[in-house]
């Protein structure tokens, strides 16, 4: 039993509705949400330390990583009346959160005295 269907019936009917098994793949293995949130998190915390080692070379994986959550944040505004409004705002936080980011680190940098 391969993915939930016997080979008979793989052979016999092309649209079988499939149970989802462990071997399929079918079940989710994490939250998808902490997983995003964690993404964010990890990619501002790589963000702050490379601002801070080459403030210049900083600005192009910032501006980066804001535009790739800026293309999520534009599809979410599409939805209609408020509900688009509500969906664009995690996007538009963790755009924020990037862009403070970057720029703590850079702020870190100009303080040191080297």
């Amino acid at each position: 039993m391969i993915c939930g269907l016997r080979a008979a019936d793989r052979a016999s009917t092309p649209f079988v509705q499939r149970t989802p098994t462990p071997a399929c793949g079918a079940w989710p293995t994490g939250n998808a949400g902490s997983m995003i949130i964690a993404g964010v998190a990890v990619f501002c915390v790589l963000l702050l330390v490379a601002a801070f080692v080459a403030p210049r070379l900083s600005r192009h994986p910032q501006r980066a990583g804001q535009k790739t959550v800026g293309v999520g944040q534009r599809g979410a505004s599409h939805a209609p009346g408020k509900l688009g409004h509500w969906f664009s705002k995690p996007f538009n936080s963790a755009q924020k959160a990037i862009g403070k980011s970057g720029s703590a680190g850079r702020r870190g940098r100009g303080k040191m005295p080297l």
